[in-house]
């Protein structure tokens, strides 16, 4: 993925706009050939301040807002696939598109101070609570849950744009669900 500064760029020549993008799509793709003609509608929404997504050959995406251009391989991105990822209970689930993994492990009894050590990177949680199965998928529009600690429900994209996510990040985001809702939200608190 290549994040090109949208304000930095806009003063110079297409000609240069246009040669940056094609290095970075190549960048991202080695055998992506993009057109004159996709270039050019690209670099006339970046000068132009103007939102824009253009798909090339090779899956690759070009997004155009007001503050970037990023180019980035389809494949990249974590929530391109819609559909939720079973996660195995006991055991690790590699989350595409990141350097990371999801491990759940059964722990009994579990420890005095379980709702302490819940935070951003880890979630306790009673199993007796929790209806299998377990799943990682994206967040969807409309999702809320209720973070442990907070009264009453939080509306997931308000938690983002709340916590300063980059729009272009949120669908990294993994959102761990049962069959009652969300769970968990890795960086976020666990749900009450």
């Amino acid at each position: 993925e290549f994040v090109l500064d949208g304000p930095m760029g806009r003063p110079y020549h297409r000609v240069v706009l246009s040669t940056i993008l094609r290095n970075a799509i190549r960048g991202c793709s080695p055998t992506a050939e993009p057109g004159y003609e996709a270039l050019d509608r690209i670099v006339r929404a970046w000068q132009a301040r103007k939102a824009a997504g253009v798909d090339l050959p090779g899956r690759i995406r070009v997004t155009v807002t007001r503050t970037e251009v990023v180019v980035a391989h389809a494949d990249s991105r974590v929530g391109a696939d819609p559909v939720a990822q079973a996660l195995p209970v006991p055991g690790v689930l590699r989350l595409p598109g990141l350097d990371a993994s999801l491990k759940v492990e059964k722990v009994s009894p579990a420890p005095d101070d379980a709702g302490e050590r819940s935070g951003a990177g880890v979630a306790w949680m009673d199993a007796e609570e929790v209806r299998m199965p377990l799943c990682v998928r994206r967040r969807l529009p409309g999702d809320r849950y209720r973070p442990l600690g907070l009264s009453g429900s939080a509306n997931v994209q308000d938690l983002m744009v709340d916590h300063k996510i980059p729009r272009r990040w949120r669908d990294f985001v993994p959102v761990l669900a049962d069959r009652q809702g969300i769970l968990w939200i890795p960086g976020f608190r666990v749900d009450d």
